[in-house]
C-alpha cells in the first residue's frame, strides 16, 4: 500500500479537505455542475392554493391514466458539504525505519486502502485523534482493530513499531475521518422539509469509495468565479464556505447527498413539477447553475441521449449556451446537482462532465432522486418512532 498523495504526515493520523467543489473522479467522467441571454431566476408561487400536487391525464391506446405529481422547490444554488465518517478510513501507509530495518505495520497486519477502522480493543473510534491516541498508548503491544472491509466486519491484529530516528511508536497509517467540498443544491421538498444535491455520492479522494457517513452538515457557499475547462482539462467553480446553516446531512448515496433543512433556512427556489422518467425526451432543455456572485441562472442545453436502464447515468447532455461556454467552457466541477428543466418540468440533475469534451456530461433522472428522498424520509420517521 503506497503512501497517500495528500495530507500531512503525522505519527498516526491525517485530515485534509477536498478541492473547493465536490469534484470527485468517477467512472468514465468526473463528478461536477441558445444564446447569450441567460435568464435570472425569480421565486414563483404555486398557483394551486389547496394542495402541492396537480393532476394530469395521459391518453393511451387502452385507457386514460391519471398521475398525481408533486411540486418541488428547485434551487441550483451552491452549498458547502462537511461529512464525518463512521470510523476512520485507511487511505495509505508508509514504512517506518526501525532497528531491524524498514517495516510497514499496516502491510504486516494486512490492512488495505479503503478499510474503515471503527474500534481499537473494542474502544470505538470516530476521529483520527482517537485512533492516534489508542495506538500511541499501546507502546508496541498488539491491539485488535475492528475493521469494515467490503461491508463486512473483521478483526485485525496490529502492532505499532518503534521508530529508530525519534524513538517513538508509529503506525505508519494515513487515515481520514472527514471530507468537505462545494456542490450544487438540486431541490427542496416543502412537505418533507428535506433537500438533496449533487446527484452522485461523495467519494473518498484516495480510495474512490463512498464516504461512509456518520454525520454531516450542509452550509452556505459563495461562488466568485470559475476556472474554464477545455479538452482534457477539467474546469471548476471558485467558491468559499459562508456561515449560513442549511441543514443536517443524513445520507451520502450514489444518487446524491440528502438531509433535512434547518427551520430558519429560507426557501429561495422556484416551484416546478417533477417529471416522470417516461416524459423526459431528447431535445432542448435548460440547466440551472450558479457560476458567479450573480446567483443561479438558466442556461441552454440539449439532451442528446436517454438511458432509462441505468441506475444513475440517465441523461447525456450537451451545453449549447454561448454565455456559459464563454465563461466556463461548459460543465465544470462544482456544478454537480444543477437542475435540468424541460417543458416546464424538473427532469434531471447534472452529475458528470466528459474529460475530453467539457460541453458534454451525464445527468440523473430527477424522479430517481425524489424516490430516494422519500425512502430516506420514511426510514428516518420509522427510526424516530
Amino acid at each position: 500500500m503506497n503512501k497517500a498523495k495528500r495530507g500531512i504526515n503525522l505519527v498516526f493520523t491525517f485530515l485534509f479537505l477536498l478541492t473547493a467543489s465536490v469534484c470527485i473522479i468517477s467512472v468514465k467522467g468526473i463528478d461536477v455542475g441558445n444564446d447569450s441571454s441567460a435568464v435570472n431566476l425569480k421565486k414563483t408561487e404555486n398557483t394551486n392554493e389547496e394542495t402541492d400536487t396537480f393532476n394530469i391525464v395521459y391518453q393511451t391506446a387502452e385507457k386514460s391514466k391519471k398521475t398525481v405529481r408533486n411540486y418541488l422547490s428547485v434551487l441550483g444554488t451552491p452549498f458547502g458539504i462537511k461529512l464525518y465518517t463512521k470510523g476512520v478510513i485507511v487511505v495509505g501507509s508508509e514504512s517506518i525505519l526501525t532497528k531491524d530495518g524498514f517495516i510497514n505495520p499496516a502491510e504486516a497486519a494486512g490492512l488495505k486502502q479503503g478499510d474503515i477502522i471503527t474500534a481499537v480493543n473494542e474502544k470505538p473510534v470516530k476521529r483520527n485523534g482517537e485512533l492516534s491516541k489508542y495506538l500511541a498508548e499501546s507502546n508496541g503491544k498488539k491491539v485488535v482493530l475492528t475493521v469494515i472491509r467490503d461491508g463486512k466486519e473483521i478483526k485485525v491484529d496490529f502492532k505499532a513499531v518503534l521508530c529508530d530516528n525519534d524513538k517513538r511508536y508509529k503506525a505508519g497509517l494515513w487515515v481520514r475521518d472527514s471530507s468537505a467540498g462545494i456542490g450544487t443544491l438540486s431541490f427542496y421538498d416543502e412537505k418533507l422539509k428535506m433537500f438533496c444535491g449533487l446527484g452522485h455520492g461523495v467519494n473518498d479522494i484516495d480510495t474512490g469509495e463512498l464516504v461512509p457517513l456518520l454525520e454531516g452538515e450542509a452550509i452556505g457557499a459563495d461562488i466568485t468565479g470559475a476556472y474554464k475547462g477545455s479538452q482534457g482539462v477539467i474546469g471548476e467553480l471558485i467558491g468559499v464556505f459562508n456561515e449560513n446553516i442549511i441543514g443536517s446531512i443524513i445520507e451520502n448515496s450514489t444518487k446524491g447527498v440528502y438531509g433535512f433543512y434547518d427551520e430558519n433556512t429560507p426557501d429561495n427556489g422556484i416551484i416546478y413539477p417533477i417529471a416522470e422518467k417516461r416524459e423526459v425526451k431528447t431535445g432542448k432543455a435548460q440547466m440551472i447553475s450558479t457560476i458567479d456572485e450573480n446567483g443561479p441562472k438558466l442556461y441552454d442545453i440539449e439532451i442528446t441521449k436517454i438511458d432509462s436502464g441505468s441506475s444513475e447515468k440517465n441523461l447525456v447532455i450537451n451545453v449549447t449556451d454561448a454565455s456559459l461556454i464563454a465563461k466556463t467552457g461548459g460543465i465544470v466541477q462544482g456544478m454537480s446537482g444543477s437542475p435540468v428543466i424541460q417543458d416546464g418540468m424538473l427532469v434531471g440533475v447534472v452529475t458528470h462532465v466528459f474529460v475530453d469534451n467539457p460541453k458534454g456530461g451525464y445527468g440523473i433522472f430527477a424522479e430517481t432522486m425524489y424516490d430516494e428522498m422519500t425512502k430516506l424520509y420514511e426510514r428516518e420517521m420509522k427510526n424516530a418512532a
